[in-house]
């Protein structure tokens, strides 16, 4: 350091010869250098001159770990955060808000159900039975118009009464073997429902079960069921056909009733009751046939009709089973033509209130025996063979040859007919194209119909008419 010593000697005193000049003798001190701010040495002598040196970077922020402070909701955003290791600094960052999950609960004591929205798939899991309810009352009530796929898994043991009612979207449905019972109502109104296969393990079925159903084309009943319970198919007008397990004791009210594409029906052997409007309103059911016996029918006020109620159809019974008996056949209700079968393809049945028939598949032959007077075509079982009949031989004791009754047997070619007939109705004989040669009137036949032989073009022989 330099000094001016004109001025030295000028303010101060001659100094003593010994006098030794200052020389500065600096102690340090080091500042770290913090996040932020820069380091530097301080530099102090014993004089009290100091200065700031050497200067370092600040370090910048040294931030730790994320870590969650606000978890995030289906509804809101969460947050997280990070500190520096070194200050009090911190920063925080959003967590998006949870994608949603998808609706659960329980259906059971020991059920839990899980709805996938994407999918649209309703899951039940778990072991035991699944609750009963009332409609609309299903904990998944809320999603039933996206419920498309039900599945069920195994160790469920019931379907819940209106478990599934009015999930009009529903189009497939998995039911296990764990599975004993269905409650009643459980799928009604699952309009775009199409096909069901209700495994051999479920032995009961409640009413109403599939009710309205108007798309269900394909069931698959199981084979441990004992009854059908009432209006279990009511309405289920796309329901073409059903096997009805050998098994099967009762058909109950209503039970098919106004399933308008129904076209045939077997009824087993193990059918005891078939009870009123089982079918009422099967428009488009053509036959049904029995292979046991007559099933029993209730009756009482409340039960007023039969099981077939406005159908006409053609039914099949046993012929030689003696629990078919012209009366029994009244109480079914409907318009139906009955036709007994035996196994050697022999088919028979009342052809007039006391006169009946029977036709052999093998010789072509049609023979009528009994008393009285014929009836119309409308209620002759033999018109569904009228194209293989080849032969009629009608009894003596029968009195009329109904309206109709041989039209269009163009395959006929012999008939023979006691004196007994007294009348030959309209149409009797109409279009029998193959009938040939002479034509003998028995003698007691007092009137013929109008067109009774019309279109018989082969008849080229004699025409003998009775006195």
């Amino acid at each position: 350091e330099e000094y001016d010593t004109d001025a030295f000697h000028n303010d101060y005193p001659m100094a003593s010869a010994d006098y030794v000049p200052h020389t500065h003798s600096y102690s340090t001190t080091v500042t770290a250098p913090t996040c932020t701010e820069k380091g530097y040495t301080t530099y102090t002598c014993s004089c009290g001159d100091t200065y700031k040196a050497d200067y370092v970077d600040a370090t910048g922020h040294s931030f730790g770990d994320w870590y969650q402070t606000l978890a995030p909701t289906e509804e809101a955003a969460g947050e997280e955060r990070r500190d520096c290791e070194n200050c009090d600094v911190y920063e925080t960052r959003e967590i998006e808000k949870l994608e949603p999950s998808n609706p659960s609960g329980t259906c059971g004591d020991n059920l839990t159900w899980v709805f996938e929205e994407e999918t649209g798939t309703l899951t039940i899991s778990g072991t035991g039975e699944m609750d009963d309810y009332a409609s609309s009352t299903t904990p998944w009530d809320s999603y039933s118009n996206n419920i498309y796929e039900v599945v069920i898994n195994n160790g469920v043991t019931s379907i819940g009464s209106c478990a599934f009612e009015g999930c009009s979207y529903l189009t497939d449905v998995s039911i296990p073997d764990s599975v004993y019972s269905i409650g009643h109502s459980a799928f009604a109104l699952c309009v775009n429902l199409t096909h069901i296969v209700i495994p051999n393990s479920i032995t009961e079925l409640g009413s109403a079960v599939f009710n309205e159903c108007s798309d269900l084309q394909y069931v698959s009943l199981s084979t441990a069921l004992l009854t059908i319970n009432d209006s279990v198919f009511r309405d289920c007008k796309s329901l073409s056909s059903i096997d009805i397990p050998e098994g099967i004791t009762i058909i109950g009210n209503g039970t098919f009733s106004g399933c308008t594409s129904l076209t045939d029906i077997t009824l087993p052997a193990s059918i005891e009751e078939l009870l009123p409007y089982a079918f009422w309103k099967c428009t488009g059911l053509k036959t049904v046939t029995f292979e046991g016996n007559a099933p029993s029918i209730w009756e009482g006020d409340e039960y007023q009709y039969g099981s077939f109620t406005e159908c006409e159809l053609t039914a099949y019974y046993p012929a030689n089973n003696s629990t078919w008996t012209s009366d029994v056949m009244k109480d079914y209700g409907g318009d139906l033509t009955w036709i007994g079968y035996d196994g050697d393809s022999t088919y028979s049945g009342p052809c007039g209130d006391n006169l009946n028939w029977e036709y052999s598949e093998e010789s072509g032959k049609l023979s009528v025996s009994g008393s009285g007077d014929m009836y119309g075509a409308d209620k002759l079982g033999w018109t569904a063979f009228a194209g293989d009949i080849r032969s009629v031989e009608i009894g003596n004791g029968a009195t009329s040859v109904g309206a109709y009754a041989f039209s269009d047997c163009t395959n006929l070619a012999d008939v023979q007919m006691p004196d007994t007939v007294m009348s030959i109705a309209y149409n009797a004989f109409e279009n029998c194209s193959n009938l040939s040669g002479s034509l003998i009137i028995p003698e007691g036949v007092e009137n013929i119909g109008y067109a009774a032989f019309k279109e018989c073009t082969s008849l080229t022989g004699t025409l003998s008419l009775p006195s």
